[in-house]
């Protein structure tokens, strides 16, 4: 009896300290104002690391913000995708696709993430799975120039080469100022023994690769297209 006197006793007593409790300033809005406070710190942090990453070009610094603004807030996809992309500059294409598996969960509809990925894949030789990141891309965005080039590139490098030049051809017809995917369209060409194209295609290449200021790559297009002229 005593000891069941003593339980009610503590409930009550419980129960007065909680009302009380909810009766101070804040008291209900306490776990509000934190999780507010926290939200805003990681946007904080996640803003520093884009002035770091763009601006400084410090991508181990923008990390380590990002890895702060990720602890604070868990769910924050934007930040998830950001840290991806430090890392892929830090040549870790691993950790890049950790985080963008991570980007992906938390939003699925985002072409440019599954490319960013495919990229990764590519970049380790995985060129199936990259081929899957670039159908996605370009399922949530048809107009996707750069994703179907990549594509292309990814397949002719699994042999697919009626399916690389289809989507060589598409990425060209999208965005025909692109020299990368003359350069790549040449090589295809050249590898198919259709020389005449493909002499056409460095000439293309050069051009465009001129027109941009860049001579290195404009030199070694025309070389590529006097060694075919050439018989080479």
């Amino acid at each position: 009896m005593t000891r069941l006197i003593m339980q009610k006793c503590f409930c009550i007593a419980l129960l007065s300290t909680l009302l009380m409790g909810a009766q101070l300033p804040g008291f209900a809005q306490g776990k509000a104002v934190s999780s507010a406070d926290t939200a805003l710190e990681a946007v904080q942090n996640y803003k520093q690391a884009l002035d770091l990453y763009n601006k400084d070009k410090n991508y181990t610094g923008a990390l380590a913000l990002l890895d702060k603004a990720i602890a604070l807030n868990p769910q924050y996809g934007k930040a998830y995708w950001k840290r991806a992309w430090c890392h892929i500059k830090l040549k870790d294409d691993m950790a890049a696709i950790k985080d963008l598996n991570k980007t992906i969960s938390l939003d699925a509809t985002n072409p440019d993430v599954y490319y960013d990925r495919g990229e990764c894949f590519f970049n380790l030789d995985q060129f199936d799975q990259a081929v899957n990141d670039f159908n996605l891309a370009i399922k949530f965005d048809p107009k996707f120039a750069d994703a179907f080039y990549y594509r292309g590139r990814a397949e002719q490098n699994l042999g697919q080469n009626d399916k690389a030049m289809a989507d060589f051809n598409q990425a060209i017809m999208m965005n025909p100022k692109d020299g990368d995917c003359f350069w790549y369209r040449a090589e295809l060409y050249e590898k198919m023994g259709q020389k005449t194209q493909s002499i056409a295609d460095w000439d293309k290449a050069a051009q465009i690769y001129t027109e941009k200021g860049d001579a290195k790559w404009a030199d070694k297009a025309k070389a590529r297209a006097a060694t075919l002229r050439s018989g080479g």
